[in-house]
This record gives C-alpha cells, structure tokens and sequence, in this order.
C-alpha cells in the first residue's frame, strides 16, 4: 500500500515549518506534507494538502522513488478515471471540511492498492505533523501513520 503500508507510520523530528513563521498553535493540515517510510525513514511522498471547492483535498506532488523503483509509476489498481493514471498529480485524499473534535474525516486512496478508505486526520498541537488512521468499517480496523509538514 503506498499511502497506508508502504509509507507506514513513522515519528520523526520535524523537518522546519512552511513559510514565513508559523504559529506555535497551527493545526491546519493545509500545506506540504512528507510521507514517510517506517522501515527506512527516508521521504517516500510529498502530498500538498489545499481546499478545493467545499472540500479538502490532498494531491501527491512527488514521489521519492526508491532505487530499482520506477520514478514514475501507474496506478493501475486504481478504480475509475484514475485507473492508470501516473501517481505524481494524482488527488488521493478527500476531506470535509467540517472538524469533529479537532480531527477531519474524509477517505484515503492507495494508489498501490488502488483501495479507498476511510480516514482520521489528527493535527498535532505543533502543526508539523499529521497523524492519519486509515480504516474499513471502524477506525479499530486501520492503520495509522504519521506525515511531517515540509518546509
């Protein structure tokens, strides 16, 4: 799974704040995002998350491939009009911009996969990370992952 397995959970030291200074207290989750490996923690994916119309929306902006890897792959599990279209571009988070107790809801595409599910993002007080709960059914049932705010 790209987004859920393959770029699994991971903590990390932050890796600076997104233009000018940040507030000590921003918990948008709009911005630049690394998605990082748990098992190497090397960048995977960097995802810019943006509001688009009455919803959120989160876009793989590039792929950091790992050698052998091709630096620019398909998706082609992906259901629909997605169906073969290249990773790097493809929208693969959909969020409501409604926020239930600090967390936003939406679902998650895995784009290895080609499988949506749903999702909790938590922003974390600090505004550097993101933590992502992908689930079928119950959020019991998921994964979760951590994503750095890019500079």
């Amino acid at each position: 799974m790209l987004v859920l397995a393959g770029f699994a959970a991971a903590s990390i030291a932050a890796m600076g704040t997104s233009g000018p200074a940040r507030a000590v207290n921003d918990t948008s989750i709009f911005g630049r995002w690394f998605v990082i490996d748990s098992d190497s923690l090397t960048r995977r994916a960097l995802v810019v998350i943006a509001p688009n119309g009455d919803e959120i929306v989160g876009t793989i902006a590039e792929i950091y491939a790992k050698p052998g890897d091709d630096p620019d792959p398909v998706c082609a599990q992906c259901p629909g009009a997605d169906r073969n279209r290249r990773v790097r571009g493809l929208p693969i988070l959909f969020v409501a911009p409604r926020v239930t107790n600090g967390d936003f809801r939406g679902t998650i595409l895995d784009p290895d996969e080609g499988e949506i599910y749903r999702c909790v993002i938590t922003p974390d007080p600090s505004g550097r990370r993101l933590t992502l709960r992908g689930y079928v059914g119950i959020p019991l049932l998921g994964r979760t992952e951590t994503w750095v705010r890019a500079p």
